[in-house]
């Protein structure tokens, strides 16, 4: 039986450009990373008859890519004024900004994105939590360390 190599996410950082360098966003709980999807364009026509019998499949050619969205969940203190509390006046800006999400290995995952959303939950018996969705503009950049 061979070993899997594993990657656990402990150490897993999310992180926001600041235009010098990189600022962690703190005591993340979950980072889902954006899922690429394509959309698909119908390109059946009327006219697919051969004359003996019609084809009754519709025919589609791929569209535009998508990079979706990124989610975070963060425990949340709202006495803190930690780094964390950076990404939530990123609401305000219209254009995107970049992020990464750095890997215990080093490998990273940077993009662009325009935070769309935030939400607090305060769940009983739990701690104070706030979602984040992201919304990726463009092509994410996925790096592999060496």
């Amino acid at each position: 039986m061979t070993q899997k190599n594993v990657q656990h996410t402990q150490g897993t950082r999310f992180q926001r450009d600041n235009g010098t360098g990189w600022d962690d966003i703190s005591q993340c709980k979950d980072i889902v990373p954006a899922d690429i999807s394509r959309t698909t364009i119908d390109v059946t026509t009327i006219d697919q008859y051969d004359g003996s019998e019609p084809d009754l499949y519709k025919q589609y050619v791929g569209g535009l890519l998508e990079a979706g969205d990124c989610s975070l969940e963060l425990v949340f203190d709202p006495r803190s004024i930690s780094n964390q509390r950076i990404i939530e006046s990123d609401i305000d800006a219209p254009n995107p900004l970049r992020y990464r999400i750095l890997y215990i290995d080093g490998t990273t995952d940077t993009f662009y994105a325009i935070l769309k959303s935030m939400k607090r939950t305060n769940p009983m018996d739990d701690v104070t939590r706030q979602s984040l969705t992201l919304k990726v503009s463009g092509k994410p950049i996925y790096e592999v360390a060496v």
